[in-house]
């Protein structure tokens, strides 16, 4: 469609109406015009009759450039082609639009192109009256640029006669009418001297300001001429003490109370109170006193026992249950917080004991009757016998304390059981271990944190004793009395556990994080019973014993507090099997390690499924999957393999370290096959578990990978969904000022023949610090002592720590009249590794020497070999 050309003449008529028509003073200037135009189609007749959406907009040129103004979707009625509309009725034109030199006016219909632009002639921009009439403010338009002509309706000066003549101002501003107001005749009445005459006379003020009238004291400021002065004594003009009458004697306590003393108060007599301040003259938190409650070193700490302990229904000796309070400062106050459920309560007997505590405290020994007893002992309820605050306050608690619960009755539970008991203890201290800051903590400078074990504070060793603790066929069940309460830092996470196992077919332990298998974070797959391995327990007729030896790093445990339990399984159950042994020492211990960028401790693990046979015999097979890479300190490294194998004969395996067997720097003869000892394996299964400590491995990067033989083809080393495990712990030198963990070793190729079944025969070389016979020193916290020693003959062997010459510290769990109080394993015409680690918590802090003792049931057995390497080591923390 186009537009006819008659359209512009019309729009500019049309402009012009609407810029000249008369309109009232303050009326508003329209913001709009009309537009007329003729439709037409594209077969040039007019355009059908009907409502058409149009767009129109403004430009400052005929062609180019952005619309200054734009009105779209315009609704136009047309009728035989024609059309007559306002725009501007939609977007009002503004001050933009009428203030342009030139104006184009351009036409678009519904979404045709738009129209070849007319121009609009200057008439239409009378609209700019609009902005002139909207000028509200003085000055804006000067006279000088107005034309005279155009004012003079506005401005003459005849209109304005009536307003500015000055005859017309006369009723306003004559002088002659302010006469009544200003004249000076008129205020003679006030200002005429003579009236201030009564007020302002001289004669009037002359008692009151006459300078003859003041003395010289208001001239001079000297008392000295002052009329009438009364008597003052010298200290009023000369400012010194000596010269006072009557003057108190006050003491000069530097002088009377000597060097060191200080003055406590004043005695009845007047004389004064010296002495030196000792602690009890402070109170017991005075950081909290000075500090007006923002620092205190006074706590109470509570340690938990294990959960849920299970009593023995009827058996004197009770059931046991240790936990290890750490070094926190000095008691000021002890309880024990019991919870009991027991059929009977009036035969059931509470005993606790502290570290080198002979005697118990007897907490409760019957005296309630019904099923339920709580209580806090040694606080809101009396303990029966003992003296816990004689013994105690003032005191460290530091080291292992343990409850026996005794059922003295017998009958009153099933499945040999009668209830459960939950128990804490509680202490409230004055700390020299830590501070408590309430409120927030702003320092300019740098907070400098002093060189510290960290480590030791993290690691958790936990020790019980389980007596014959029967186990189920194909049923895990949850091992008393080793719950592991620990913290995460993010880095990795070693668990290691010892058990004595017996009887029934095949065993298993495996590890539980916050309830969920530890394999989860070892790259086990946890559905599978023997996901961490077995030992077979069971020989053709009669049950043996084996120990469960088994050491994981887990990864990915997420920073925080988490807990460590434990769970075994037996799939038999001929020959009575047992997990545990009454008098032998259950072990856990959980280090939570930083991550080894950052670690002085670092630590480096690979977890396999290597299902692996081994079909060659006296060949080393490398095994798939245990490659570690890890980075030593130039100090020493510890190599600790858990892997399950099956078959042959006898197995051994042993680590290398790039390429080359990891004792060739150390005494081992690395041309002998079992230089690392070996296990009888023919038919069953067992676990290769070895834990040794290496030469210091140089400073940088290094591989660890893992090698097995057998001396009877076919071995397997696992299955598809059995793990293994390689752990390399890279220690400083002992000599590094930044060490604080301290590893010492020792290690020997020698046997030693146990002849008695009734004595202990000491494994030890000649010189002292030497072979199997080593010294190392404590630092106070935790020390983990171990030993990893090849077994044969005889019937059952066991081996035991020595440490100053005593098989046993005290504070531990150990019962050291029983032969077997660290487990045994069944060496009858066979060889086996007697390996195994405890942390021992009570050692005191210095210099102490380590060796081992071993003991058989029956003559003929074998401690160590001429070409195997005996090993002992113990990590000071």
């Amino acid at each position: 469609m186009r537009i006819r050309s008659s359209f512009v003449a019309t729009v500019l008529a049309l402009a012009a109406l609407a810029a000249t028509s008369a309109v009232p003073v303050q009326a508003a200037v329209p913001t709009s015009a009309s537009v007329e135009g003729l439709l037409l189609s594209a077969g040039g007749g007019p355009a059908a009759d009907g409502n058409y959406s149009m767009t129109f907009a403004i430009y400052a040129a005929e062609t180019g450039g952005n619309a200054v103004w734009t009105e779209a979707g315009v609704a136009v009625a047309a009728k035989g082609g024609q059309f007559n509309t306002q725009i501007g009725a939609k977007t009002p034109l503004s001050a933009a639009v009428v203030n342009l030199q030139t104006a184009w006016l351009g036409v678009q219909v519904g979404t045709d192109p738009e129209l070849p632009r007319k121009p609009l002639s200057a008439n239409l921009f009378a609209l700019r009256a609009a902005v002139a009439e909207g000028l509200e403010c003085s000055g804006c338009l000067k006279a000088g640029v107005l034309d005279a002509s155009v004012l003079q309706p506005y401005a003459k000066t005849t209109d304005l006669s009536a307003y500015a003549k000055s005859a017309d101002l006369g009723a306003y501003a004559k002088s002659s009418d302010l006469g009544a107001y200003a004249k000076t005749a008129d205020l003679g009445a006030y200002a005429k001297s003579t009236d201030l005459g009564a007020y302002a006379k001289s004669t009037d003020l002359a008692n009151y300001v006459q300078a003859s009238a003041l003395a010289k004291v208001a001239g001079t400021g000297d008392y000295a001429d002052l009329k009438n002065a009364p008597s003052l004594a010298k200290v009023a003009t000369t400012g010194d003490y000596a010269d006072l009458k009557n003057a108190p004697a006050i003491p000069q306590t530097n002088k009377l109370c000597g060097t060191g003393l200080f003055l406590k108060g004043y005695n009845a007599d007047g004389s004064i109170n010296c002495a030196p301040i000792v602690a009890g003259d402070l109170p017991l938190d005075g950081i909290k006193s000075v500090t007006n409650g923002l620092l205190t070193d006074q706590f109470v700490d509570l340690q938990n026992g294990t959960p849920d302990v299970q009593i023995k229904d009827g058996l004197g000796a009770g059931v046991t249950d240790v936990l290890s309070f750490p070094d926190i400062g000095q008691a000021q106050k002890i309880w024990i917080n019991m919870s009991i459920q027991n059929s009977d309560l009036s035969g059931v007997r509470v005993e606790l004991y502290g570290p080198s505590i002979v005697n118990p405290y007897i907490l409760y020994d019957g005296g309630k009757t019904g099923t339920t007893l709580t209580a806090a002992f040694n606080d809101s309820t009396a303990i029966v016998s003992g003296n816990i605050n004689g013994d105690w306050l003032g005191k460290n608690i530091k080291g292992q304390w343990s409850v026996t619960v005794k059922d003295l009755k017998a009958g009153g539970g099933s499945g040999g059981f009668d209830g459960k008991f939950n128990w804490s203890i509680a202490i409230q201290t004055l700390s020299n271990k830590k501070l408590q800051l309430k409120g927030d903590l702003i320092v300019d400078g740098n907070i400098v944190m002093s060189a510290s074990n960290a480590l030791a504070q993290r690691v958790q060793g936990r020790s019980t004793k389980l007596s014959g603790y029967a186990d189920y066929a194909d049923s895990w069940r949850t091992m008393p009395g080793l719950v592991v309460p620990f913290t995460a830092t993010g880095g990795p996470v070693q668990i290691a556990t010892s058990w004595p196992m017996y009887a029934g077919s095949h065993h298993s332990c495996r590890a539980l994080v916050d309830g969920l298998p530890g394999g989860l974070y070892a790259g086990f797959e946890t559905t599978y019973k023997w996901a961490d391995g077995l030992s077979y327990t069971w020989q053709p007729g009669s049950g043996i014993w084996r120990m469960w030896d088994a050491t994981h790093v887990l990864k990915g445990i997420a920073p925080g507090n988490h807990v460590a339990s434990f769970e075994c399984l037996n799939d038999s159950t001929q020959g009575s099997p047992q997990i545990g042994r009454g008098g032998s020492v259950n072990i856990a211990t959980v280090i939570p390690y930083d991550d080894p960028a950052n670690a002085e401790v670092k630590v480096y693990s690979a977890s396999a499924l290597p299902s692996q046979t081994i079909g060659s015999t006296n060949v080393f097979a490398t095994i798939s999957g245990l490659s570690v890479p890890f980075v030593s300190q130039g100090g020493p490294v510890r190599v600790t393999l858990a892997i399950p194998s099956s078959g042959g004969s006898h197995s051994s395996c042993r680590p290398l370290i790039d390429g080359a067997p990891a004792g060739a720097g150390d005494i081992d003869d690395t041309s002998y096959t079992w230089q690392e000892g070996l296990n009888y394996v023919a038919g069953w299964w067992n676990m290769w578990t070895r834990t040794r400590v290496y030469k210091p491995v140089a400073a940088g990067n290094h591989t660890l990978t893992v090698q097995c033989l057998t001396d009877s083809a076919p071995t397997s080393i696992g299955n598809s969904r059995m793990g293994a495990q390689a752990i390399v712990t890279s220690y400083l030198p002992n000599t590094d000022p930044n060490s604080v963990t301290k590893v010492y070793w020792g290690s020997e190729k020698k046997s030693y023949t146990i002849s008695s079944g009734s004595s202990w025969t000491a494994l030890s070389s000649s010189g002292s610090g030497t072979g199997i016979n080593i010294k190392f020193t404590a630092t106070g916290g935790p020390v983990e002592i171990g030993a990893s020693i090849p077994l044969n003959g005889g019937s059952h062997t066991t081996c035991r720590a020595i440490i100053d010459g005593k098989a046993a510290q005290s504070g531990e769990p150990d019962s050291t009249s029983d032969y077997w109080q660290e487990g045994l394993v069944y060496t009858a015409g066979s060889w086996q590794m007697w390996n195994r680690s405890r942390v021992y918590t009570t050692l005191a802090k210095g210099e102490h020497t380590l060796w081992y003792e071993c003991h058989g049931d029956s003559g003929g057995v074998s401690a160590g070999h001429s070409n195997m390497v005996s090993h002992v080591y113990a990590i000071a923390y």
